[in-house]
Parts: structure tokens; C-alpha cells; sequence
């Protein structure tokens, strides 16, 4: 499992280069997710324009990270088929979706569509 961290202004971006979020990937995902934001980064950003499919698990790791961040939490540059999975489950909700990392810093408040 490959997730590269970075800093983008005041959110930490995490790039996760996965095409599934599944059962296999989402407990390594969420050490490395935890350990990323255990600095007290307050504004998460992650970007999963590599991911297609996400299944509970995944989206239980996801949900689990933002109980540990106290600021805002976003996605960005999510394919269609995971934007539609997410909004299924009514997890777009939780996460602020939005087109590119780029659009979190021009105050970009909300994917359309």
C-alpha cells in the first residue's frame, strides 16, 4: 500500500495510490493514516483520485480519521464511481468533496453534481 504525505499550505494532503479501499488495503491504510495525523495536523486532506472502489472498510477507516482530526477534512480529485459510493452512503455528509487539492485553498466549498 502506497500513501505519500505532504504539506499543501495549512492541510495535510495524504495521497493514497490505490484503486481499491477494500478489506486488504484498509488496515494498513488506517496505521498510516493515524500515524500522519498524530501530530495534531488539524486540516486533513485526502486525495484519492486513484481509488474506485471503497467498501466498509474502508469507509470505516475513513470515518475513523475523522474522529481524530479537529479541523476540516476533505477529499479531493475522487473518481465518479467513488463520489457515487459516498454519496450512497451518505458519507459526503461527513467529508467536504471537492474537485482538486488546488480547490481547498481557493476556499472551493463543495464538489457540484
Amino acid at each position: 500500500m502506497n500513501l505519500q504525505v505532504r504539506t499543501f499550505g495549512d492541510w495535510k494532503v495524504l495521497t493514497l495510490e490505490e484503486e481499491r479501499l477494500d478489506i486488504y488495503v484498509a488496515a494498513r491504510f488506517k496505521i498510516q493514516l493515524t500515524a500522519a495525523i498524530s501530530d495534531g495536523t488539524k486540516n486533513i486532506l485526502l486525495e484519492l483520485s486513484a481509488v474506485k472502489f471503497i467498501d466498509s472498510s474502508g469507509l470505516g477507516t475513513l470515518l475513523s480519521c475523522r474522529q481524530h482530526v479537529e479541523g476540516r477534512i476533505a477529499i479531493a480529485s475522487a473518481p465518479r464511481e467513488l463520489v457515487t459510493q459516498l454519496k450512497l452512503t451518505a458519507s459526503h455528509e461527513v467529508f467536504q468533496l471537492v474537485g482538486t487539492p488546488e480547490d481547498v485553498l481557493q476556499g472551493v466549498e463543495e464538489l457540484s453534481g
